[in-house]
């Protein structure tokens, strides 16, 4: 129980930190508000960008999706190292899926990786120590 508690409190943390202080930090903008010519997808559907759409959104770097790939995969895989290629193939695969989609730069999801394996690394820190305290007795 303690596991998964310390797994979703990470989660959420994680989260919060990526959209409301890095993301404002950096101020990236996406690549179908800059790029021309690039595959985007929106609402179900495709679209070939000739140029840059106009559209107000939040900013892309780190990635939320990579951030909370990487934390859950790092964390699942300190816990559970036999099973990390599974949990890193996850990660890996939730981060192509957001260039493919034209949602981010590659450096956005690395940016994003190392933020959920830093935040993966504090949380699973903090669970270990309160899983000591909790046995010591």
């Amino acid at each position: 129980l303690l596991f998964f508690l310390i797994l979703i409190i990470g989660f959420l943390s994680s989260d919060f930190i990526c959209s409301q202080f890095a993301k404002p930090f950096f101020k990236r903008k996406r690549p179908f508000l800059t790029r021309k010519n690039i595959y985007y997808y929106s609402r179900n559907n495709f679209q070939f960008l000739k140029k840059p759409i106009k559209k107000q959104c939040v900013f892309s770097f780190p990635s939320g999706h990579a951030t909370l790939s990487g934390y859950t995969s790092s964390f699942l895989s300190f816990e559970f190292p036999k099973a990390s290629p599974l949990w890193i193939t996850f990660a890996l695969i939730v981060g192509w899926s957001r260039i493919y989609l034209g949602h981010h730069y590659p450096l956005d999801i690395i940016g994003g990786y190392i933020l959920g394996l830093f935040c993966a690394i504090i949380f699973y820190k903090i669970y270990i120590y309160i899983n000591k305290k909790l046995y010591e007795k």
